[in-house]
Order: C-alpha cells, then structure tokens, then sequence
C-alpha cells in the first residue's frame, strides 16, 4: 500500500503489459507511480532538463533507436511540460545513484 509522502517513480514505457507490470510490483513495494506512455514525450522533457539530465533510452532494434532520436525534435504543449514538472516537483530526486561498493568500482 502508498501512502501519499512514498516515493514516486515515474515509469516510461509505451507497453502496457511491461508497464501496468511494473506499476503493479512498485506499488507493491509501497511506492506511488506515474505511468507516461508516450516514450518520445517522456525524452523530450528529460531532454528539457539538460544539463542536468542525460537520457539513455534502451532500445532493441534500429527501429527504435531512430523513434528515440526524433524526440529531439518533439515540441511538447506548455501544460504538457507543467504536468511533467509538476511531478518532479512533487517528489525532489534524491539518493545515491549506485551502492557505494559499486561506486568505488566506476571512480577507481
């Protein structure tokens, strides 16, 4: 069960098997979650957020690598950015990007 202060998690994914999955087990965990199906929207906000983020969208086919690149090109609605934001507002990001004995690993 979410309690309204629990983390929340965007999920981006425009599968809606792999998502409702993952919102299932997240919400199990006890976090809150916003689904954003719409994978091109979703990196045009990261990309928005530049400098300070860095989206590195998987992807498993050339296909899809190349509807990944045309976000840049995407021009989201005003009240589409103040949604998105809002959300980030909401829950600041906060916390160790990696565990600490992995860490080490990358700054050695």
């Amino acid at each position: 069960m979410t309690t309204p202060t629990a983390p929340l998690i965007a999920v981006i994914e425009d599968e809606e098997h792999l998502a409702q999955g993952l919102i299932f087990n997240l919400e199990a965990e006890g976090y809150r979650t916003h689904h954003e199906a719409d994978g091109n929207a979703a990196l045009a906000w990261l990309l928005d957020c530049a400098p300070y983020v860095v989206p590195i969208p998987g992807t498993r086919s050339i296909r899809r690598l190349k509807e990944n690149a045309l976000a840049v090109a995407v021009r989201l609605p005003e009240a589409q950015f103040e949604r998105l934001y809002g959300i980030l507002r909401e829950q600041p990001v906060a916390g160790a990007r990696v565990a600490a004995a992995w860490m080490a690993t990358i700054d050695a």
